[in-house]
């Protein structure tokens, strides 16, 4: 049972908000670290492992692009590793390529949480009120990206097989890849279309938007909003106070350890790891009633 996803969507649109904010606009390596095992564990919960180690596998490729091709185009820093010509590779822009592919990936991770957790239905009982077409356009991107992973998937298996997506050579495979590519997004531009009339059909825009609302602030979703902004009140007041900026040019600043720092990194943690600690609770609740019976 997966209790964080059954919180009020204000709730929800709170917690993913603050976190994302967070995670990319900061460079502490540290509160990047945090947020990257966090988005991991919950996309865990939310997906299984199967899909976790499949991710994986292309965000390390994403990380390490990232790291290979930060130096070419920031030479800065002072710790030169290699030379070649007019390039020079320093240790400094090769970690803040790292820490810079670890904070967009993580990045993606909590994007796709969001995808999962704030369906469309949720969106538009945000904001369907006051801005209808904001949440209409937010709940079709949501839904845009894994439709459309959805249906390049399909068009491979069955141009396969059809026998018409070669798997030979290298070339082959991405002259396949791009017919299929290109087959997609049509698709996908013309359902587009298909959704834009049927939706101008239906009046939508014309008159006043009514949202039928089935979502009610219970104890649990009051209890854990004081819960998120006590931990925000907090993070704030240390990052005012404390010191947790970190630089990598032109050679690495000291981070921080003093008392707002270390309470910022501590009430960062729990609220990263907030989702994870609601369902440990609720699942050691939830053995403890089974056993009672």
């Amino acid at each position: 049972m997966n209790d964080f996803v059954k919180l009020h969507p204000s709730v929800l649109a709170l917690y993913f908000l603050s976190t994302i904010i967070i995670t990319m606009f900061t460079s502490n390596p540290i509160i990047i670290c945090i947020s990257f095992f966090a988005s991991i564990c919950l996309y865990f919960t939310l997906f299984g492992f199967l899909q976790l180690a499949e991710k994986l596998k292309s965000f390390i490729i994403i990380i390490f692009l990232c790291t290979i091709f930060n130096p070419l185009f920031s030479q800065n820093g002072q710790t030169i590793v290699l030379e070649f010509s007019i390039i020079k590779i320093t240790l400094q822009s090769l970690l803040f390529g790292l820490n810079f592919g670890i904070m967009l990936v993580c990045s993606m991770l909590w994007f796709l949480c969001l995808s999962k957790v704030m369906s469309s239905e949720k969106i538009v009982y945000l904001l369907g009120k006051k801005a209808p077409k904001t949440a209409l356009t937010i709940s079709l991107a949501l839904k845009l990206v894994p439709d459309f992973f959805k249906k390049f998937h399909n068009t491979a298996m069955s141009q396969k097989a059809l026998g018409l997506y070669h798997q030979g050579s290298f070339k082959e495979r991405i002259k396949s890849s791009r017919d299929v590519f290109l087959s997609v997004c049509a698709d996908v531009l013309e359902s587009s279309a298909q959704t834009s009339d049927s939706i101008r059909a239906r009046g939508f825009g014309i008159n006043k938007f009514a949202v039928y609302s089935r979502y009610k602030f219970y104890k649990r979703d009051y209890f854990i909003l004081i819960s998120i902004v006590l931990l925000l009140a907090g993070i704030v007041l240390c990052r005012i106070y404390g010191d947790i900026k970190f630089y990598f040019y032109p050679n690495f600043s000291k981070i921080s350890t003093d008392i707002y720092s270390v309470f910022f990194y501590l009430f960062f943690t729990v609220f990263a790891l907030l989702p994870i600690i609601i369902n440990f609770k609720e699942g050691i609740k939830w053995r403890y009633l089974v056993s009672k019976i």
